[in-house]
């Protein structure tokens, strides 16, 4: 039977795993959606971290090709 003591230092997140560095590369946008009050919000799916909305790009809005 394994001991709980070392099952609880299994479950903590290492040093590393603490202070490694995210690059953000796995990112989700949640629109807002008014028929269930879900507010638009912008954040990375790796780490968690509710990041900044970027600014829609003007040219692809509109369909243009230059």
């Amino acid at each position: 039977m394994p001991d709980i003591h070392d099952m609880e230092l299994d479950a903590r997140p290492s040093d590393q795993e603490l202070y490694e560095v995210c690059e953000h590369k796995n990112r989700e946008f949640q629109p807002f959606e008014r028929d269930t009050n879900v507010p638009e919000s912008y954040h990375c799916v790796d780490c968690g971290e509710e990041l900044e909305i970027p600014e829609p790009d003007e040219d692809t809005m509109r369909g243009e090709d230059r």
